[in-house]
């Protein structure tokens, strides 16, 4: 599969990408920093903050379940401004929704620092990428169905 890589993108962010659909974990333990901070979610839909290891064991896990088919890049406009995200399958992996009012679709926002990604961070908001909540997708269904009646 090949990725376009955008002018703005660092190659560090399109190299996890390439790594994460090769499912080549080696590749991703050596471009998260040891310091890092990054956040996985629980069996039970939580978020919470892994050291590199956990976090390499749960999206490992997680890479053996679900095949990336897809990546888009895109930019966060919410708590890392400007820093990029990563949409896997159109923002459905790897995390799931834990409610059914919440944000669509969901990234991997990235803070690379010293040739290195020092956090990865869940991230919802994006600059070019339309996110609406789950119930305004299913209100704009209910519309759509209503007009076709």
């Amino acid at each position: 599969m090949e990725i376009a890589v955008l002018p703005t993108t660092n190659p560090i962010v399109a190299e996890f990408a390439e790594a994460a659909i090769k499912k080549d974990i080696k590749l991703i333990e050596n471009l998260l920093s040891d310091e890092g901070k990054y956040e996985m979610q629980t069996k039970n839909l939580i978020m919470r903050k892994a050291n590199k290891k956990s976090f390499l064991k749960w999206f490992k896990m997680k890479l053996s379940e679900t095949p990336i088919s897809e990546v888009d890049y895109d930019k966060c406009i919410h708590c890392f401004i400007g820093n990029p995200v990563l949409l896997f399958n159109k923002g459905t992996f790897p995390v799931i929704a834990k409610n059914r009012g919440y944000r669509s679709k969901m990234g991997l926002m990235l803070d690379i620092q010293d040739s290195k990604i020092q956090q990865i961070k869940f991230c919802a908001l994006f600059l070019e990428t339309e996110n609406p909540f789950m119930y305004e997708l299913r209100m704009r269904s209910m519309k759509d169905f209503n007009q076709d009646l």
